[in-house]
């Protein structure tokens, strides 16, 4: 399974899929960023709504890569969950990293993704106890 397949249909809405330029904008940049091994481990919720319910339910075991419920529903729920965990509660992260190997891949894809787009935000990942990226 390629990224491109995953984008096609599950990772871009009707709408988006629809929609012209930003569609293949999207499409292009995640077949350069999602990693397939990621692919089959992002949850799916049936409606877009259901994220919102499922955000109260207990946290995942982390050993499933998902820091939060939220964060299951959907490949951009996860992916904003681990953003907005980076800059958080980074000591956490690091230390969930360190124990689990998938939690420490997502979180290196999420930084590597952030870089790409703006290098200057890796000396605020070192700041924050991230190892450098930029070389």
């Amino acid at each position: 399974m390629s990224s491109s397949c995953w984008c096609k249909t599950r990772g871009v809405s009707a709408r988006e899929r629809a929609g012209g330029t930003r569609a293949r904008e999207l499409e292009r940049a995640l077949d350069v960023l999602v990693p397939v091994a990621f692919v089959v481990r992002w949850a799916q919720t049936a409606r877009p709504d259901q994220a919102l319910v499922r955000a109260n339910d207990a946290a995942p075991d982390p050993s499933t890569g998902f820091l939060s419920a939220y964060g299951a529903t959907d490949a951009e729920n996860d992916f904003n969950t681990y953003a907005e965990t980076i800059f958080t509660e980074p000591a956490w992260l690091r230390d969930l990293a360190g124990k689990h190997s998938l939690i420490g891949e997502k979180l290196a894809f999420v930084l590597k993704t952030y870089v790409r787009v703006d290098p200057s935000i890796d000396a605020t990942f070192r700041e924050l106890g991230f190892p450098t990226l930029v070389r």
